[in-house]
């Protein structure tokens, strides 16, 4: 334990460089990490929300722009090659169409998705105003769920945090239990339709 203090009291210094290189790379789960840190009086909560979130942002944006406007014939061919079938295709066309504050939100959640999710709305190309409402909102949304729960974990009702980590596991069930009944209905619409 040690250590660990020791690695956060000499970071100090340069904790918001720490912030924007972490949450590049990693998430926004780092802005989490830091707004604990900003709880126990380390650093600034308005500066880490500000510099944590804008990083997120930002890099939301530069996925967008390379999959939509620098990389869009790259990545088409790369589609060409990895053979994806046509429910696949319909399926995620239908949820970025109709539901795509859901999706933005959820990716937030979902460890892993969010850049796949950003570089697909690229390829997609949507509108730089639509892509930028609903990423922000999304953000907005994620952050009043979210920062209030690390801020609580940092002052010490640790609760909250095993009850954040236990919702995030069960959207993550709930979406592999909607995909699974999405498959066998279509795996079974195949079959009783079958031509004899």
């Amino acid at each position: 334990m040690a250590f660990l203090h020791d690695v956060i009291l000499y970071s100090l210094p340069h904790a918001y460089t720490i912030l924007v290189l972490l949450t590049v790379l990693l998430g926004e789960e780092i802005v989490l990490l830091f707004v604990i840190l900003a709880a126990q009086e380390f650093v600034s909560l308005t500066t880490v929300l500000i510099v944590g979130l804008g990083s997120t942002l930002a890099l939301d944006i530069i996925l967008f722009y390379l999959a939509r406007d620098l990389m869009h014939e790259r990545i088409s061919r790369l589609k060409k090659v990895i053979n994806v079938s046509k429910d696949v295709r319909k399926f995620a066309h239908k949820i970025h169409t109709q539901n795509l504050l859901l999706v933005l939100t959820l990716r937030r959640f979902l460890v892993g998705t969010r850049h796949a999710t950003t570089l697909y709305l690229g390829v997609k190309k949507m509108s730089w105003s639509k892509f930028m409402f609903y990423n922000t909102s999304s953000l907005i949304i994620w952050s009043a769920l979210m920062v209030p729960i690390a801020w609580l974990a940092g002052r010490g009702f640790t609760i909250l945090l095993k009850v954040a980590t236990r919702v995030e596991k069960l959207v993550a069930f709930a979406i592999l239990f909607i995909l699974l009944v999405i498959i066998i209905e279509k795996i079974f619409s195949k079959i009783a339709y079958k031509p004899n």
